[in-house]
């Protein structure tokens, strides 16, 4: 008996020991982790060096339209 209660306290004890331990480092190095996260997404997105998943070119087929009230009062409203 003893050894089957033994063994499913740890496991738990083990989670909770690693959920504290990961609280506690994110709590303590909560700009240092900021820091590296945006580094690593400007990386990705916009360095030189990255993949420049920012800076695709753009498609001939994307086409962006400005609908304000000056067209709206040329043209009346649009049909939905």
């Amino acid at each position: 008996m003893l050894g089957r209660a033994k063994a499913w306290w740890i496991p738990l004890l083990l989670g909770l020991l690693t959920d504290l331990v990961v609280l506690g480092a994110s709590l303590a190095l909560h700009e240092p982790i900021l820091r590296l996260q945006v580094a690593v997404s400007d990386f990705i997105f916009l360095a030189n060096r990255g993949p420049r998943l920012g800076r695709l070119p753009a498609n001939d087929q994307i086409v962006l339209v400005l609908y304000d009230h000056a067209s709206r009062r040329e043209m009346g409203v649009l049909p939905t």
